[in-house]
């Protein structure tokens, strides 16, 4: 017989023979919507590389130049900005304002996988992806 205690937002399951347990982490946030673009999160640190590829930039991934590869913190946390086209300084890889883009996030170059922090979701020709609704510029010129 289990018995749930919450304890903040982690979820201890104490066994009440032996007083076991196993803590669940947070969710990462979803993408987030800064001034200068939408920034991605994917935690995996035994990860060696991990990009985001999606319509915005045709899917691409490594060596292409188009190729959105995140970057690891000491935490195993990746993270990514894609700017918005104002914002671009000629990147050739930016967000229109406004738009909806379908993603997935690439780990190793191998594993495609929906973004665990999105649960929105668009499916087409078959294959289910993230989805990104990119926001119109907020009034003050942002």
């Amino acid at each position: 017989m289990f018995a749930r205690l919450l304890v903040r937002s982690s979820v201890c399951l104490f066994v009440i023979a032996g007083l076991g347990c196993a803590a669940l982490k947070d969710r990462l946030p979803p993408p987030a919507t800064l001034d200068s673009g939408i920034q991605f999160q994917y935690e995996d640190p035994a990860a060696w590389r991990v990009e985001v590829a999606g319509q915005f930039n045709e899917w691409k991934t490594f060596p292409d130049q188009k190729a959105i590869q995140m970057k690891k913190n000491d935490q195993g946390i990746w993270t990514a900005v894609i700017p918005f086209r104002e914002t671009s300084n000629g990147s050739p890889t930016y967000l229109e304002r406004g738009k909806r883009y379908q993603y997935k996030i690439v780990i190793n170059g191998t594993s495609w996988v929906q973004d665990p922090n999105n649960s929105e979701t668009s499916t087409e020709g078959g294959q289910t992806n993230s989805l990104i609704i990119v926001p119109e510029r907020r009034s003050g010129g942002k």
